[in-house]
């Protein structure tokens, strides 16, 4: 290898081989501007040797792309190499620089995969057809299993094939589609339901909470329990004729978010957690269906753990927009969130603010008027594998003195970027999917400072990673 840079640099810079080649197969310059451009995504634009070591890729995909004849073809790929980069990404890289104007576009139907409801040990299958061979597919997960990885055709079929997970568990994932004029990547969603584990229930110690929607009064139950104890509410609708009150260490277990639901109308949330204890809460869906301004659910102290439950119906105020949140948690609360969906909620699916730090794990916030996630105050924690699609402004929002971590995460046609950072936000940002978000896939304003490292951003409206200072440059 004739390159300067060190091995971690060298393996840091490698991936933006293919970036280069997309950028020449649309006859792009390749201005040290986009290349600066580039490195800054990966927190490399300070360094002088990378700005020259991606020169240098450019300058020689550029001769096979301006001359694709098999010798300039051959020399290309034996240059590349010897700068140290894989066969592999060498001749992907190539074939698109020189076959970029005969390559068809790629097109497959159904471009979305989606099963709500699956039973438990359900496992389900498809056929995808594709236009635009020949390509190769990458499954994202172990679960998605393809006929082929490869598609020799112009026109093909792949038999996809979802195993499943255990009962409760969301599959959130993808396949990748790739020719040598680009890729396209499908989302590829699974839900199965829960079966009710009785075993996990003591019925000796533990309050039952029978389907007798028409006596029914959680608050008076909660008041009675020991501190502790779990409540099961079993399959049915309640109404509440006020809203919750959690101020004790307990759990409160539902028979699915498809089974138990609990509705409130009055006061500015269906239920409040505040407590110096534990509270661990699953199986449930929380509506607001009332008109003053809520959040559906409000923790403000305590370690809360909640999985498999729905938040929904949040109304927004004009003046305080954290409210209209599907869950929001404040001050120094802390836990995890996990498995749970957020949709149709007026503020944003879930808002953390304070100093509270949450594990957010493979949730989906759908369709909410605001953002999927909002990060204010000096909230932290953590963020993986998420949905966050089609929300009326950003699918993840960071503001603030907010410091996350957001790892593999999806932002997806949302109305404005997939990932935006303001104010003096910070945290780390890596190996999230911003796609066909109407703004930015990612992007950083005011003094905000997030580390960024192999995210991938592609169809955005507007571009894929976008920077502007303190001083609006």
């Amino acid at each position: 290898m004739t390159t300067p840079l060190s091995d971690p640099i060298f393996d840091q810079l490698s991936p933006l081989l293919a970036n280069l080649a997309r950028l020449i197969s649309a006859n792009s310059p390749c201005s040290d501007t986009q290349l600066l451009t580039l490195l800054e995504a990966i927190d490399l634009e300070n360094d002088d040797d990378t700005l020259v070591e991606l020169r240098k890729w450019a300058a020689l995909l550029k001769k096979s792309h301006q001359n694709s004849n098999a010798d300039q073809r051959m020399a290309t790929i034996e240059a590349l190499q010897l700068r140290g980069l894989r066969e592999a990404q060498v001749q992907l890289a190539v074939d698109m620089v020189c076959s970029a104007q005969s390559s068809p576009s790629l097109t497959v139907q159904p471009n979305r995969l989606e099963w709500n409801n699956l039973a438990a040990g359900e496992s389900v299958e498809t056929i995808l057809k594709i236009e635009g061979g020949p390509g190769q597919l990458e499954a994202g997960s172990d679960h998605i299993i393809l006929s082929s990885t490869n598609f020799p055709e112009m026109e093909s079929e792949i038999k996809v094939t979802i195993h499943s997970l255990s009962p409760g568990s969301i599959l959130n994932n993808f396949i990748k589609i790739i020719n040598q004029k680009g890729s396209l990547e499908i989302p590829v969603i699974a839900e199965w339901k829960l079966e009710p584990d009785r075993n996990h229930i003591d019925t000796q110690a533990d309050l039952i909470v029978a389907i007798d929607e028409g006596s029914f009064n959680l608050n008076e139950v909660i008041e009675q329990a020991e501190a502790g104890q779990s409540i099961l509410i079993r399959c049915g609708t309640y109404y509440l004729e006020k809203p919750l009150l959690i101020e004790k260490s307990l759990s409160l277990v539902g028979e699915g978010q498809d089974k138990t639901r609990i509705y409130g109308k009055d006061g500015s949330y269906v239920a409040f957690i505040s407590t110096s204890n534990e509270v661990n809460i699953r199986e449930i869906s929380f509506i607001y269906e009332g008109s003053e301004p809520s959040n559906c659910v409000k923790v403000v102290k305590g370690k809360v753990n909640i999985s498999r439950c729905s938040f929904q119906g949040a109304v927004p105020d004009e003046v305080e927009i954290s409210n209209g949140a599907g869950l929001r948690l404040l001050e120094n609360a802390n836990g995890e969130i996990s498995n749970c969906s957020f949709f149709n909620n007026g503020g944003s699916g879930l808002y953390l603010g304070g100093k509270c730090n949450f594990r957010l794990i493979e949730n989906i916030c759908r369709d909410n008027k605001w953002n999927g996630i909002s990060y204010l105050g000096s909230s932290s924690g953590a963020a993986f594998d998420n949905l966050l699609e089609g929300n009326g402004k950003s699918g993840m929002y960071v503001y603030e003195e907010a410091l996350p971590r957001v790892e593999g995460n999806t932002c997806r046609e949302n109305k404005q970027s997939g990932i935006s950072y303001f104010g003096n936000a910070a945290g780390e940002a890596h190996e999230n999917l911003c796609e066909g978000n109407n703004n930015y896939g990612i992007s950083i304003n005011d003094e905000a400072k997030p580390r960024l490292k192999a995210n991938t951003s592609i169809s955005n409206l507007k571009g894929d990673i976008h920077r502007i200072d303190g001083t609006g440059e």
